[in-house]
């Protein structure tokens, strides 16, 4: 929960980038955080993950929180490894977690499966799954609270409604959980508890 809440960049720089904040939302809730590119909402996540200074308000966030950002990063490993990110492996939920992520016929088709070896200079990765990659990442840290930057913009209008259906909405993956997702578009709108 934030309450007029102010942030800036950082002591260093102490620009303000967010003025009187106010966001309330619960477990098991899809939250949409919908706006023009450079409008804030990736200034907003980064509030909530506790990556700005908080100027004025109050603020809590309660449960741990994962969050995946826009251009995110993938290590020099293999895919398993990028997924399950120093955590058990769980072949059952990695399993599951990857044909959430639309990712089951793309690792079907690398050289390795799931053992092959990516990297950011990879051409067996095209760019939309990095996100998706990305995304089972994030799912796979079993936090409280997921906190997600425009994940949507990155894939096609089917792994789109899949993504949606199979992770995002409360029939997927992280029902239960609180989701918030920033997005310039209007797909994501019709789902959320809360705008």
């Amino acid at each position: 929960e934030l309450s007029d809440c102010s942030f800036i960049t950082g002591k260093q720089s102490s620009m303000l980038v967010l003025k009187g904040v106010s966001l309330s939302a619960a477990s098991g809730e899809l939250v949409a955080v919908v706006g023009a590119t450079g409008s804030g909402k990736s200034s907003l996540l980064l509030s909530i993950c506790g990556e700005l200074e908080m100027t004025k308000g109050t603020g809590h966030v309660s449960g741990s929180i994962a969050y995946l950002e826009q251009s995110p990063w993938i290590m020099n490993d293999t895919v398993r490894a990028n997924i399950v990110f120093g955590r058990d492996y769980n072949a059952d939920l990695f399993d599951k977690i990857i044909h959430a992520c639309a990712l089951t016929d793309n690792i079907a088709r690398w050289p390795s499966a799931d053992l092959t070896v990516v990297s950011e200079r990879s051409i067996n990765i095209l760019g939309g799954q990095w996100a998706w990659l990305a995304l089972a990442q994030t799912i796979y840290s079993h936090a409280d609270i997921y906190v997600l930057d425009d994940l949507l913009s990155a894939v096609d209008a089917h792994v789109r409604r899949h993504i949606l259906n199979h992770v995002l909405l409360d029939s997927g993956m992280l029902a239960g959980k609180l989701r918030i997702v920033a997005t310039n578009t209007g797909h994501i709108i019709p789902y959320a508890h809360k705008i």
